[in-house]
């Protein structure tokens, strides 16, 4: 297995123990999909004295990191409820 699996599978493995997340956290979450993560990375380092300061492929990589833990806390939904899952304690 290739090392930037196991980097993977350790990050949802910790959102596995216990998937709980503010309400607001998932909305901006959901916000960065469909590559948006990757484009606002790209555009917000653009400046920098080193740019680019990421590679695409790690741009890339983090827009299907971001899917995987969607992905997690869309099962977490499916398998108990939405209130089980997401944390409404008025932050926003």
């Amino acid at each position: 297995m290739h090392k930037y699996c196991c980097y993977i599978l350790d990050v949802y493995m910790c959102l596995v123990s216990d998937c709980r997340i503010r309400a607001c956290t998932l909305e901006r979450l959901y916000d960065l999909t469909d590559g948006a993560l990757g484009r606002i990375m790209r555009e917000v380092t653009a400046d920098e004295p080193i740019a680019p300061l990421l590679a695409e492929q790690h741009l890339k990589a983090m827009d299907r990191r971001l899917a995987i833990v969607l992905h997690a806390v869309d099962d977490f939904v499916r398998d108990s409820s939405i209130e089980a899952v997401l944390v409404t304690d008025g932050f926003s």
